[in-house]
């Protein structure tokens, strides 16, 4: 979960139908409590973690990539749905990424197994 002055946008794991591999979404959370629908953030498995920045938010996950699992990266809008061309690769060999958000933009992204 991450929050601004706005609500809140929480990152999280699950299954669609009969999938072996989960995916990771987000949704904006109201102050009063009411959830927008999901985005689906594409291509994602396991591990989610959110930070915002103000602005906007970043979700890092950990991807199985043969040999070795990675961390990957993709900024998000203020209402929690992916921005276009935002992916990032953050390392190869980590398990999973503690992220927090640096006021008025950026990130600090540990990556750890």
């Amino acid at each position: 979960v991450a929050a601004d002055s706005e609500g809140h946008v929480v990152g999280f794991q699950g299954f669609e139908g009969q999938e072996n591999f989960s995916r990771v979404y987000s949704a904006r959370v109201l102050p009063d409590g009411t959830a927008r629908p999901p985005a689906t953030v594409q291509g994602w498995r396991a591990n989610p973690r959110i930070a915002s920045a103000g602005a906007e938010y970043l979700v890092t996950a950990s991807t199985p990539q043969a040999p070795r699992v990675h961390i990957e990266s993709i900024r998000l809008d203020r209402e929690g749905r992916p921005k276009p061309n935002t992916a990032a690769l953050v390392t190869y060999g980590a398990v999973r990424a503690s992220i927090c958000g640096i006021r008025d933009g950026g990130w600090l992204v540990v990556a750890h197994s």
